[in-house]
């Protein structure tokens, strides 16, 4: 009975310290926002670091099931098309795609001047061989 009076007792200050660390939170002065327009151009290369959730648990995308895989495949790789901030499709590594009639035929125009990080151009063959791994 000792115990369970000390332990709603605990929870009571705990309750209050939380609350007060809120209003302490709540009603301290607000430090500047950072002016990021004075950071200049930005350039290419350096480091980029994002916090995450988890480890991933791979980096395949089409295997990728967990919100860290994703996060971090996003930045690696880069697909045919993508959607904008209204979920229509837009072009991405293609210009343009078609559809046939029947459906049955999807044709992609390949931008012009990708490479791979080695130099190497992208072409159809390396959708093929994506497109063969995946199914």
């Amino acid at each position: 009975m000792l115990k369970k009076q000390y332990s709603s007792k605990l929870n009571l200050l705990k309750t209050l310290a939380f609350s007060l660390a809120l209003f302490n939170i709540a009603c301290s002065e607000q430090t500047p926002q950072k002016d990021f327009s004075k950071l200049g151009t930005p350039t290419q290369g350096g480091v980029y670091v994002s916090a995450s959730i988890g480890e991933p648990s791979n980096l395949i995308p089409w295997l990728a099931g967990d919100s860290a895989s994703s996060a971090v495949t996003a930045h690696i790789y880069e697909s045919l098309l993508k959607y904008d901030k209204n979920l229509n499709l837009t072009p991405s590594l293609a210009e343009k795609w078609a559809i046939s009639k029947n459906g049955l035929t999807f044709t992609f125009y390949l931008k012009k001047g990708i490479t791979w990080a080695d130099g190497t151009p992208f072409t159809s063959k390396d959708v093929l061989a994506t497109f063969k791994t995946i199914t």
